[in-house]
């Protein structure tokens, strides 16, 4: 008998060990989870994540491999633009302020000629 009771007193020990201290429980609890969620979520992420890097690999290594092949790969930025479209930019009172190549989106300054023959 004696053997319950002390077993039945160390259980209420710690019972009123809990809940006397229920706060610490509630302050880092949520911090707790939060942590738990946030490697949960990383290891997620770095699963699904999984096909988008395998394809842009793939892309990588086909790249690579027209290039080799010498058919090379389109250029992403345009050439040299000789500015053949470029069309004044007039101030209010009608006065050449800059001028504007529609092929290229470049302004150009004030002294700038149409066409390089003009030079």
């Amino acid at each position: 008998m004696s053997i319950s009771a002390s077993n039945a007193s160390a259980a209420d020990n710690w019972l009123s060990i809990v809940l006397s201290y229920w706060w610490v429980f509630l302050l880092f609890g949520g911090v707790i989870l939060e942590f738990v969620g946030d490697v949960f979520t990383t290891v997620w992420c770095a699963l699904t994540d999984i096909p988008k890097h395998r394809h842009e690999r793939r892309m990588e290594l086909r790249r690579l491999e027209l290039e080799a092949r010498g058919e090379g790969v389109p250029p992403t930025a345009p050439g040299l633009c000789r500015h053949r479209k470029a069309v004044p930019v007039r101030g209010a009172e009608g006065d050449v302020l800059a001028w504007l190549c529609r092929a290229c989106d470049t302004q150009l300054p004030r002294d700038f000629s149409v066409y390089e023959e003009d030079l």
